[in-house]
């Protein structure tokens, strides 16, 4: 493989990257009790649903507020390392 080409695949893998960044993922919901959490379907940020931003401000992943998908957690503590398990 040329260097050219080598290129052309780094760029397109960039695109393609920040084309999925862009499109909505819906934000996730995990229940622990009475507590309720959201957090982004991209990097499991917690986010702050007061403020309800169009774009996760850890990773820059655009955010869809209208549907939210909902992992319910009959626990106490849950911690994000075994949040990222869930999904």
């Amino acid at each position: 493989m040329t260097i050219k080409e080598l290129n052309m695949n780094k760029m397109k893998n960039e695109l393609i990257e920040l084309i999925e960044r862009d499109t909505p993922k819906k934000v996730v919901i995990v229940t622990v009790t009475n507590y309720v959490n959201t957090f982004c379907p991209n990097c499991k940020d917690e986010l702050n649903e007061y403020y309800k931003r169009n774009f996760c401000k850890d990773c820059g992943q655009r955010l869809d507020w209208s549907e939210r998908k909902w992992v319910d957690m009959n626990v106490k503590i849950l911690t994000v390392m075994s949040l990222k398990k869930i999904y």
